[in-house]
């Protein structure tokens, strides 16, 4: 596991995201605060079983929009891919 990476927003909810190992490959899990809950059950915000996912980041913008984003990493013939994916939270 690296990281997690957290956020919280001025109503009090809250992401974390980390990686984590799944399976052998690198996965991105979240995990997301309410004040009045707390935090939810790690789960993954991918199901890829064929790329390494890493460097998560999160953050809140305007109206409690959250986003966590992180890096897909695939090599198909020993041509390395890279790519940005998301997850959006509207609270």
């Amino acid at each position: 596991m690296s990281g997690p990476e957290i956020a919280v927003d001025g109503a009090g909810r809250g992401l974390a995201v980390w990686t984590q190992k799944a399976a052998a490959l690198r996965s991105i899990f979240a995990s997301e605060l309410s004040p009045a809950q707390g935090w939810t059950e790690a789960h993954p915000l991918e199901d890829d079983n064929a790329a390494e996912h890493w460097e998560p980041t999160v953050g809140f913008g305007p109206n409690g929009t959250g986003i966590a984003a992180w890096v897909r990493e695939t090599t198909t013939n020993e041509i390395m891919r890279r790519s940005i994916f998301a997850a959006v939270y509207k609270y």
